[in-house]
């Protein structure tokens, strides 16, 4: 294996070569790789660049679109809502139904907080469960199969729950329906009310109620702590509230949030990215595809919205993905993206006040994930060293 001041000393030369990038081959050695990268002040084009104009797969890089996103069209003190109502018949109450609404942070006491005035009320029929706020089916069939069901990647839908980590009681890594799930976890609660109605899924009819509501705590508190830790269901849902805010008809399939969330960059902050994929919030698939000179000037445009600056993590940060990152500069704050084969960084350095943003992406590499990082680490780390 190469050691690290290696990978420096191959970066020195590769910033000779600037945006032409003839001897980019040295950054990596004899380990074959695709890699790509662009980095610059935050006005103007990338100083320093290769490959830029390729299309590369930007993992929970992506992440980084999707909140910027979502505190241009819907604002740091946004709340998602959860609805309790009634539905009432010749004066009777006949029925209750929960509308989710997307909450990604709704857990089993906010669940016990919206259905406490059902205490010691007499229902007749069924609690419904109505979580057609969003249309897609659970699972993106852009995903990897195997990724389903497992704690990074969740079922997405309107309807949340503790997280939405759908495993039988005593069987780990059995996983069970997501709607076997909810309406569990709503049973459990009723049953403490003293309700032993049926729990079913369905849709709120005319003529409902509101009875009690709950609200999130404000996307500009629940945002920053989910990108640290780069939780792919907070920004799946947050994709799809995205596009439901934007036309509450919705998507019904995951591809269909491509043109609108290249229209909602357009609209916020007049890039276009032809050619690029966004089929979710996450970044887990490996269908999205971005030019890295695309994402930069996101970047670049991103370094004004001041909540998403601070919310990014800083080298060694705790609860964060960049804990273990500790070779990259204190004065760096950035995302990165990780799947098999695949190592991305993004974000910004300020170096004599001068505030600079970067993308790098490696993919197709052979050694374990912690040698590639330790290459983009080195490489980001010399370049606001130089």
């Amino acid at each position: 294996m190469i050691k690290s001041k290696s990978y420096l000393f191959c970066f020195f030369f590769v910033l000779l070569a600037g945006c032409g990038g003839q001897n980019a081959a040295l950054l990596y050695g004899q380990n074959p790789a695709f890699y790509a990268y662009a980095l610059g002040e935050v006005e103007g084009e990338p100083t320093t660049c290769h490959n830029a104009e390729v299309f590369a797969t930007p993992a929970s890089c992506q992440k980084v679109i999707t909140a910027l996103l979502a505190y241009k069209a819907l604002g740091a003190e946004h709340r998602y809502e959860t609805n309790l109502y009634l539905q009432e018949r010749a004066g009777k109450i006949t029925g209750a139904v929960i509308e989710f609404m997307g909450d990604p942070t709704f857990t089993s006491q906010d669940l016990a907080q919206l259905l406490s005035p059902l205490k010691g009320l007499k229902l007749e029929g069924p609690l419904v469960l109505d979580a057609t706020a969003f249309k897609v089916p659970p699972y993106s069939p852009n995903n990897m199969i195997g990724d389903m069901g497992t704690d990074f990647s969740q079922p997405v839908s309107a309807m949340i729950i503790d997280g939405n980590i759908p495993v039988m009681p005593g069987e780990a890594g059995i996983a069970m329906d997501l709607e076997a799930y909810a309406i569990q976890k709503v049973q459990g609660v009723l049953q403490g009310l003293g309700q032993h109605i049926p729990v079913v899924m369905g849709t709120k009819k005319a003529g409902a109620f509101l009875v009690n509501r709950v609200f999130s705590k404000p996307l500009g508190e629940t945002l920053p702590p989910a990108l640290k830790r780069s939780d792919n269901l907070f920004f799946d849902v947050l994709y799809l509230k995205l596009v439901y805010t934007a036309d509450p008809a919705g998507i019904s399939d995951w591809t269909k949030g491509d043109a609108m969330i290249k229209a909602l960059l357009l609209k916020h902050f007049g890039i276009e990215v032809p050619g690029a994929q966004l089929l979710d919030g996450s970044g887990s698939s490996r269908y999205n595809r971005i030019q890295l000179r695309q994402l930069f000037q996101i970047l670049q445009k991103g370094y004004k919205v001041t909540p998403f600056l601070q919310a990014l993590p800083y080298s060694g940060e705790k609860a964060s993905s960049l804990l273990k990152r500790t070779g990259l500069p204190k004065h760096i704050r950035a995302k990165t993206g990780a799947m098999s084969g695949i190592a991305c960084l993004c974000g910004y350095g300020i170096k004599e006040n001068k505030p600079h943003a970067f993308v790098m992406v490696m993919a197709g590499f052979q050694p374990p994930q912690k040698a590639a990082t330790r290459v983009i680490d080195d490489f980001v780390a010399g370049y606001f060293a130089g």
